[in-house]
């Protein structure tokens, strides 16, 4: 196995060029701070996980690094070569076929690690399902089908791959929090009523660090033939194809796993604690947002306070539960001959820290996101005509009807929370986009614009 030192060199140089790296603004340091080695079946390829801490203007952060360290080129992407050291070849190891092997083997409990390193005890397989399990008698990796890391990914790695259990993905979380992960939970919820429109999540693991249990990866069955519903919609918008079918379906499968999450988990008062808890939260994200989203928006500050205003007269608040978090038309996929839809990566917002991501939270706030959405494609799609303008006001008007199907009477678009969420959401936007895609804050920023002035009517 390559030394520290020798590694921590060659991620220093790696880390910052890899989508995923969370230090925007680049960043300093690798330090190895711990990890462990997966029990291998072939003696020229080592397999280990490094944690890898990185300081992100003067906040540490704690990323997981797969290597794979062979005496041959693997032969795959460039770009998951991390370097050369000692004679060796050292690759991300999630690109590796041996790797990935043994990762399935560690999630259902055939092998374990070889070695830890600067944590303990050893990782625990926090749930397998007994699919997977059976699936995996202890076999060579090279018995497995096809493996492919999905291109694209922003914050995760993904990798796909064929085996006795089917197709699954694979997901490696790269930036790693201590805490119950959203996804695990939502999914273990949505598995036990076998929800038709989620993929089934077989397996996860953690791994017990100084700062707690933190989730590594997660093993989801893979939908096959999925078309991103992203793509779906902005082509539709950009020929001018109705969409209205597919986003009442769309909104009929949110409906159903909205109500699977509630049988599941149960519902959580918004009111516990009486109204203004909920209220006051919601007005605090908006404070939050409004603080780095005005200089791009404009000065309306005045029809912000009236959004705030009337929020703060809601006396009765529908119970909160579990929900997506992030839902919009990315986390979406449209598969089979009957066009089913799929809902993916129940992590939640990715600016918010991962102890308030499986907070239970108002169901709207999914259903608004998916509107947003809606607004994205279109302004994406316009010419300067304004044809689109009407493509998305049909697109949300058939979501809502297919989510009524499932859920009726809990969509009030007049009301004043779901002002403020339609608003809230806007104004994260406009956030994310300043971090993330500078090019794209038009799109936020012009509904803000129209939200606040038109004293909240949001289409």
């Amino acid at each position: 196995m390559i030394a520290d030192p020798v590694l921590e060199r060659l991620l220093a140089a790696w880390l910052p060029q890899r989508r995923w790296y969370p230090a925007k603004g680049g960043g300093a340091g690798a330090r190895i701070t711990g990890g462990f080695e997966l029990a291998r079946g072939r003696a020229d390829v080592a397999l280990r996980v490094a944690f890898v801490e990185i300081d992100d203007a003067g906040t540490p952060v704690t990323l997981q690094v797969p290597v794979s360290v062979r005496a041959g080129s693997l032969g795959a992407d460039p770009g998951a070569l991390i370097g050369r050291a000692d004679a060796a070849w050292i690759y991300d190891g999630t690109h590796d076929r041996d790797f990935v092997a043994a990762w399935l083997d560690l999630v259902s409990g055939v092998a374990g690690m070889a070695e830890s390193a600067g944590t303990d005890p050893a990782p625990l397989v926090a749930w397998c399902s007994d699919r997977l399990r059976r699936a995996h008698p202890g076999r060579p990796g090279g018995e497995l089908g096809a493996v492919r890391v999905v291109a694209g990914e922003q914050s995760n790695t993904s990798v796909v791959v064929r085996d006795g259990a089917g197709q699954l993905m694979l997901k490696f979380y790269r930036v790693l929090q201590p805490g119950r992960h959203p996804e695990v939970e939502a999914g273990r919820a949505l598995a036990a009523l076998d929800n038709p429109h989620v993929p089934t999540l077989h397996g996860a693991v953690q791994f017990r660090m100084a700062a707690g249990l933190s989730t590594l990866g997660v093993v989801h069955s893979f939908v096959a033939g999925g078309r991103d519903g992203w793509e779906l919609a902005l082509t539709a918008a950009r020929a001018g194809t109705d969409f209205q079918a597919e986003a009442r379906a769309l909104g009929a499968a949110v409906g159903s796993v909205h109500a699977d999450l509630l049988a599941s988990l149960g519902p959580s008062p918004a009111d516990a604690a009486g109204p203004g808890g909920l209220v006051e939260a919601i007005i605090d994200r908006l404070d939050w947002a409004w603080a780095a989203a005005r200089t791009a928006v404009g000065p309306y500050d005045d029809a912000l306070e009236g959004v705030k205003a009337r929020l703060r007269q809601i006396t009765d608040l529908p119970d909160c539960q579990r929900i997506h978090g992030d839902l919009h038309l990315g986390q979406a996929l449209q598969a089979g001959g009957g066009g089913r839809w799929y809902v993916l990566d129940f992590e939640g917002e990715p600016l918010r820290p991962l102890a308030e991501r499986g907070l239970p939270d108002l169901p709207l706030r999914d259903v608004v996101g998916m509107l947003r959405s809606f607004d994205y494609a279109a302004a994406q799609s316009d010419d300067g005509t304004g044809s689109t303008v009407t493509w998305a006001r049909r697109a949300s008007a058939a979501f809502l009807a297919g989510y009524g199907l499932t859920r009726p009477g809990t969509v009030d678009t007049r009301s004043a929370l779901f002002e403020a969420l339609w608003l809230d959401k806007a104004l994260y936007e406009v956030v994310y986009e300043l971090r993330n895609r500078p090019d794209w804050i038009w799109v936020p920023v012009r509904a803000v614009r129209e939200i606040l002035g038109t004293e909240g009517k949001w289409c």
